[in-house]
């Protein structure tokens, strides 16, 4: 998968750019990395109908553009993964732990 398509790069040196992932990357790879696409493309939708909330739920709006800027971040380290094996761990896990952070922060604005 691409973890194992990022290690080989890891080892020889490379960065690869998107191009060369795709042609890299088996077909059902690349359905995964269309459907986190278009899951991309249909959370911007909503979060553009999100924008200029009341004021009563500004707060909650400010986490919620909290939560979805990291899960931008995490899902592009997935599509187009980029460095070598040492520094995409680390933004994988710095971005992993923000999104974790963000979505308690998000919690306590949840109606039960």
């Amino acid at each position: 998968g691409n973890t194992l398509i990022i290690t080989v790069c890891a080892v020889f040196g490379i960065v690869m750019s998107s191009t060369m992932c795709g042609y890299v990357l088996n077909r059902k790879e690349k359905s995964k990395i269309t459907k986190i696409k278009d899951n991309q493309d249909s959370v911007m939708k909503l979060m553009t109908k999100l924008k200029n909330p009341p004021e009563e739920y500004s707060e909650a709006y400010v986490s919620l553009k909290n939560l979805y800027d990291s899960y931008v971040k995490l899902t592009n380290l997935a599509t187009n993964p980029t460095g070598n094996l040492s520094s995409y761990t680390s933004d994988y896990n710095s971005t992993d732990s923000e999104v974790s952070n963000n979505f308690e922060a998000i919690q306590m604005y949840i109606n039960d």
